[in-house]
């Protein structure tokens, strides 16, 4: 008899719990079957994501376009994510152009390399190579930077732009205001100038329009200077010119004013702070003064210009300012077989000394012109 009543105890609780989850579905079985079928909707998208050669991509990012939902690639390539057939997805990686594609089922993605960045290269030695397999001690700097100070050579412009690169300059006189160049600094006796190469022939880079270069690549180290051997010592610089791409006739033009001042003059005494501290220095030493105190008043009052002058021969001869211009003109563009670049520039820079109105010009100027022709012909088909 206890048995049977411990067996309807038994099965009476799971009973009572059952009848009453059926009593209370109504409220909120609507709800749990809306869940299931916007589940069922919504369902599981799985894909691959390779590159050009069919290789699995690593890592991928796929995001729901428009929100923050997303994934990664396996080391299959593969992924899964939640989202409703036809939704847009968007699939990116590092190197990679990044697609936009609709979800379905089983869908198989294929990544273009990214040409912008795996394709650029850096210019070594006697060619060029790309940017992730350089491992010398390699810096370089492009047009970009180059055109933003006008100056009338480009050793003025280097200095500060790359690491390694020192530049000194003497003199501020047009047309010989370039500096000098070390490549971690000062390594050989005499002559410690880097060898300089334009194109791959050996010149000096003063005169050359800064509108005509493409980049300028510093090699420091002696993995990157082996080639050169000896004449690479002292480092290497490289200008890489402009050259001619395929395309329609693109014509460039620029123009630049400058106005040039001394950056600081030199202060020096007038006559009578001269005089008068000669004066003071001879007393000092126990001798007697050498400009006598009537003389002294004629400096301070400028009563006799002419047998006590007092000129600041810097202000008289030299100007408060001086132009600089630059203009460049460039065509390039070309088919596949011919490929061209043309360049005509015109740089004027005045000086700093007075004419005073002489039928001549007494002053440092320079004027220079630059003019270049690159064409690339393929001959042939085989030939480049």
């Amino acid at each position: 008899m206890n048995t049977k009543k411990n067996y309807i105890k038994r099965t009476a609780l799971p009973m009572a719990i059952l009848l009453s989850a059926v009593a209370v579905s109504p409220l909120f079985g609507e709800k749990v079957y809306a869940a299931v079928e916007a589940t069922q909707q919504q369902g599981t998208i799985k894909g691959t994501v390779v590159d050009s050669n069919g290789e699995p991509v690593i890592g991928a990012n796929v995001i729901i376009e428009g929100t923050t939902t997303g994934t990664i690639t396996d080391i299959d390539g593969v992924f899964m994510i939640n989202a409703k057939p036809g939704t847009k997805l968007t699939i990116s990686f590092i190197g990679y152009e990044s697609v936009t594609l609709p979800a379905k089922a089983n869908m198989r993605v294929t990544l273009s390399d990214n040409s912008t960045m795996l394709g650029e290269v850096q210019v070594v030695a006697y060619g060029v190579q790309k940017k992730v397999s350089v491992t010398g001690a390699i810096s370089s700097v492009g047009s970009e930077e180059l055109l933003r100070t006008p100056v009338s050579s480009v050793t003025n412009v280097l200095g500060g732009q790359m690491t390694g690169l020192t530049t000194v300059q003497y003199s501020g006189e047009p047309g010989a205001d370039a500096a000098d160049i070390l490549v971690r600094g000062k390594a050989t006796f005499n002559d410690s100038s880097p060898l300089i190469q334009v194109d791959g022939v050996e010149r000096s880079m003063t005169d050359i329009d800064p509108n005509e270069i493409e980049s300028v690549t510093v090699l420091k180290d002696a993995s990157a200077t082996a080639v050169f051997g000896i004449r690479g010592a002292n480092g290497v610089i490289l200008i890489t010119t402009k050259r001619g791409k395929e395309g329609k006739p693109k014509i460039s033009f620029s123009t630049s004013a400058t106005v040039l001042q001394p950056t600081k003059m030199v202060e020096q005494a007038n006559s009578y702070q001269y005089a008068t501290f000669y004066n003071q220095l001879m007393k000092n030493d126990g001798k007697d003064p050498v400009f006598s105190d009537a003389i002294v008043e004629k400096f301070r009052t400028h009563s006799d210009p002419i047998r006590f002058p007092d000129t600041r021969w810097a202000d008289y001869i030299m100007k408060s300012a001086a132009l600089q211009s630059q203009h460049n003109m460039s065509v390039s563009g070309g088919t596949d077989r011919v490929r061209y670049f043309i360049s005509a520039g015109a740089y004027t820079q005045g000086g700093l000394f007075n004419s005073f109105s002489l039928p001549y010009d007494v002053s440092y100027s320079y004027k220079r012109f630059n003019y270049r022709a690159n064409f690339d012909i393929n001959v042939t088909k085989s030939t480049l």
